[in-house]
């Protein structure tokens, strides 16, 4: 009788365990997914591309057209505004950014890399060398 006990109890044990082992790599998988979601959806915020989600877009050359010092206070230091502009279907946009100490000091003149949204090229972004590519 403990033989038909433990031998029923087995069968039922290894099938509980196949369950077990199949939900738990299931529930690993989706981890692993969701993490690498949450990690894309930050990285589009930390790059500033979350704005250019599901639109057309295009790169264009840009001008920078001036440029300007502001002291930040503090350990930040100086950064440098940045006026550009760029020619899209005849019509000339133009827009700024912020140049801090991982990008390098601008100067008139200087062309540029301009990612833009094709429907509203007023939103745009300035790309560094290295991006454009």
């Amino acid at each position: 009788m403990e033989k038909k006990n433990y031998a029923r109890w087995k069968r039922q044990y290894s099938i509980a365990r196949k369950k077990e082992r199949k939900t738990t790599i299931t529930k690993n998988i989706i981890a692993i997914l969701c993490c690498f979601l949450i990690f894309y959806v930050i990285s589009l915020f930390w790059n500033d591309e979350i704005r250019f989600w599901g639109r057309k877009t295009e790169i264009n050359k840009g001008v920078i057209t001036h440029t300007e010092f502001k002291f930040s206070g503090g350990a930040r230091g100086y950064y440098q505004k940045v006026t550009y502009q760029f020619i899209y279907k005849q019509k000339i946009y133009k827009t700024y950014f912020w140049a801090n100490k991982f990008v390098d000091k601008q100067f008139v003149g200087d062309s540029i890399y301009i990612k833009f949204e094709v429907n509203n090229p007023n939103n745009s972004k300035y790309l560094s060398t290295i991006l454009a590519y």
